[in-house]
């Protein structure tokens, strides 16, 4: 792989699909290392330790860069989470793609495991976010099991925005009014659809009693038939809310960098733009 890669240095997507060190890099080559100055999007399945380290210790990548690492292992993540930055600006989950985006302004890396054994995902998503530490959670969707919800909630005590992308939140937000210590920081809340705002307001009111009150909440989709069916609730959660943002439409994007979703799509890199457009894999 070094001597193509030597003669392609106007790579911009490069996929490694079940491909060994063995394979890609021959110890035995004397071939100079490679700088891919062009490349936008690297995905590497089923990722291999000797393959990763052999990979950046032979190419040169660009600081702008999206990185697919797809089926991780959770023994995967003991040695390839040390790779990746942990100065992100934010977290982005998705149970229903199985996935986490770790995204900064310049670059964006996904996590992804196959494994839907509800132990080894709990797991997988406690290793994960135990690394990181980001201000910002956006939550597409979960799984609905209470250990999931928890190992999110518990390995992420520094959040203070939590962008809700699920219709059907109400487990993770019931764990957080009953154990509102969970969160100490958290400040604000976004919500891209206006469901569940009984939850919301419980939250806020538990959050309140334990003297550290939401102070935001913002949610979309609000137009005028759903105001004036949630009108009490937004009134109470004013109440408890210093600040309330009613926005008629509008969808919440996901903070990728541009390198994520420029250029021709291709199934190979799953990126998608908006908190509730995340689809399964194919």
């Amino acid at each position: 792989m070094s001597r193509i890669l030597s003669i392609a240095p106007r790579l911009e997507d490069m996929v490694l699909y079940k491909i060994s060190a063995e394979e890609a890099f021959n110890p035995h080559e004397n071939i100079p290392a490679v700088t891919l100055q062009h490349l936008r999007r690297l995905a590497i399945y089923w990722p291999d330790k000797n393959i990763i380290s052999r990979l950046f210790s032979h190419v040169g990548v660009p600081a702008s860069l999206a990185v697919n690492f797809e089926h991780c292992q959770v023994s995967d993540l003991q040695w390839l989470l040390p790779l990746t930055h942990n100065d992100v600006d934010h977290l982005c989950i998705s149970a229903l793609t199985h996935s986490v985006i770790a995204a900064s302004p310049l670059k964006a890396v996904r996590f992804s495991t196959k494994d839907d054994s509800e132990a080894v995902v709990v797991q997988w998503i406690a290793a994960l976010l135990s690394h990181f530490q980001s201000k910002d959670i956006w939550l597409a969707n979960t799984y609905h099991w209470d250990e999931f919800d928890e190992a999110i909630i518990k390995h992420t005590s520094w959040v203070e925005t939590l962008h809700l992308g699920s219709l059907n939140f109400i487990n993770m937000i019931e764990i957080l009014e009953k154990n509102p210590t969970y969160w100490p920081k958290l400040t604000k809340v976004v919500l891209s659809r206006p469901y569940h705002l009984s939850n919301i307001l419980k939250l806020a009111e538990s959050r309140a009693r334990l003297g550290c009150p939401l102070e935001e909440l913002e949610c979309y989709g609000m137009r005028n038939t759903v105001v004036e069916k949630y009108s009490q609730d937004v009134e109470k959660i004013k109440s408890h809310v210093e600040a309330v943002r009613l926005h008629k439409d509008g969808t919440i994007a996901l903070p990728l960098p541009d390198v994520c979703t420029d250029g021709v799509p291709s199934p190979w890199f799953q990126w998608q733009k908006k908190l509730i457009e995340l689809k399964p894999r194919v």
